[in-house]
């Protein structure tokens, strides 16, 4: 049954989000999300080009990263690269401000341990240098913040004999013309986000030479997003949710019962119904409930504390209402100690419900279970876990008093009946450290319950076609 709603979700991938993947012929591609375009759920990285490259190419030394590109980009660059750009910046440093990004070439005599920037590099989390041709001497430098009066002693010496301003953060767009900087581009496809959120992405480059994975940090690229069966140069329009699952907002037309919502493909005409993430799906549900959302207020997803990177997640991780991102990455750092992969759990409260208008309720946290236990319900029997481990003593006591479970230690194994559905529990306390040997406890028992098969047929990422 096709329901209507005002779900006006803000985006949860913080608005206008930049993602990277990889098609099948291992091309990278660039994807703006704008407010509410669709998100892959299984990667947490974002950022501009200028983090990617930091991110990909391989480390030569502490400060310098290498990063292969062809000779006609080569020799695009250094068509750009100006000797009177040289002698601008060595007038601007008498200025105030000083600040230079960009691509230099060194005079033939210097070497780039001559420059000195090495140990300015080093000590920094966020600049970098790249090399990008060692016969031509080209770098790219992505700041000069740190290292300032050395970067302006260098100028003034003669050692860069000609260089040029550029800004790597930015995508390839024709909208951008930023006065004094040459816009360079590295060779990814790059895809924008159309203006209505249930359209598909737009491609706005589609370059001669791209940049391909063999040109990068093969360690690393098991972080990008992958389509395995597509490539880039065949999709003008891209729709990512019908290869990979993806989070999305502003969804108008919603089949809560079965988690679908209507999007646009990828010829840009067809409207299909397409799987919500179970985030998006649960907090769709909780936004109709009375209880937990009684004034149908806008929030964000975080205003209900679900997390999953999985389709089809075997376990559901249990905590009590508090939320913090800091204990979100502890949580992460936990089901990493206890080998459970972070496409493998789904997080959840036990209390959903909101407080009023942000004031303490003085309601009692069991009673407010009672209340929400409904939703924790239609969380398991969507999820269907072999495993529910419980991450605070709270959450213990709202389950023990509710399904009358037994009292329970921290590492004791029991089961909890829901809709007759028998699932074990284990209880955790994650405030307190495990031990070496409570951790192999830990990960031995939970091992033995995910060995247990269970047969899972995914939804489909796109079901009808209108």
């Amino acid at each position: 049954m096709l329901l209507k709603k005002d779900l006006d979700f803000p985006a949860g991938h913080s608005m206008d989000s930049q993602w990277f993947a990889v098609d099948k012929d291992g091309n990278i591609g660039f994807f703006e999300t704008g407010q509410s375009a669709t998100m892959p759920i299984q990667f947490d990285l974002e950022g501009n080009w200028k983090d990617f490259i930091k991110e990909h190419t391989c480390k030569i030394s502490k400060g310098l990263h290498k990063l292969v590109i062809n000779e006609s980009l080569v020799n695009d660059i250094l068509s750009k690269c100006k000797e009177e750009n040289v002698e601008k910046l060595v007038k601007n440093a008498e200025e105030d401000y000083f600040y230079f990004e960009g691509f230099i070439v060194l005079n033939d005599k210097v070497e780039w341990q001559d420059l000195m920037f090495e140990e300015s590099l080093a000590n920094d989390d966020y600049e970098f240098a790249i090399l990008v041709s060692e016969d031509q001497k080209l770098y790219y430098i992505s700041g000069v913040y740190d290292f300032e009066e050395i970067f302006i002693s260098v100028l003034k010496a003669g050692k860069i004999k000609s260089c040029v301003m550029t800004d790597l953060s930015f995508p390839y767009d024709p909208r951008f013309n930023i006065e004094g900087l040459d816009m360079i581009y590295l060779g990814g496809y790059e895809y924008m986000s159309q203006e209505w959120s249930r359209l598909p992405y737009k491609r706005i480059s589609n370059p001669e030479n791209t940049l391909n994975i063999s040109q990068l940090n093969p360690e690393t690229l098991h972080k990008l997003v992958r389509f395995d069966n597509i490539s880039f140069k065949d999709y003008p329009n891209l729709q990512p949710i019908e290869f990979i699952p993806c989070i999305s907002y502003d969804l108008e037309v919603c089949d809560l019962e079965n988690g679908y919502a209507k999007l646009i493909l990828s010829d840009n005409e067809t409207e299909a119904s397409v799987a919500m993430s179970l985030e998006e799906w649960f907090v769709a549900l909780f936004y109709a409930c009375d209880i937990c959302n009684p004034k149908k207020c806008v929030f964000e997803l975080d205003s209900f504390y679900c997390r999953s990177k999985g389709e089809n997640p075997r376990v559901i991780l249990l905590r009590n209402i508090e939320y913090s991102q800091s204990n979100i990455d502890h949580i992460q750092n936990i089901c990493s100690s206890l080998d459970i992969a972070v496409d493998d759990w789904y997080l959840t409260n036990c209390i959903k419900c909101k407080e009023k208008n942000g004031v303490e309720t003085t309601t009692p946290i069991n009673a407010r279970f009672s209340n929400c236990a409904k939703n924790l319900e239609r969380e398991i029997e969507i999820i269907q876990p072999l495993l529910i481990i419980v991450l605070d003593n709270e959450s213990y006591e709202n389950l023990k008093s509710y399904y009358q479970l037994p009292k329970g230690e921290t590492g004791d194994c029991s089961f909890v009946t829901i809709n007759n559905f028998a699932i074990p529990l284990i209880k955790l306390d994650i405030s307190t450290s495990i031990d070496s040997p409570q951790l192999e406890k830990y990960k031995t028992l939970i091992k033995e319950f995910l060995i247990a098969y269970r047969q899972v047929t995914p939804r489909p990422l796109v079901r009808e076609k209108y």
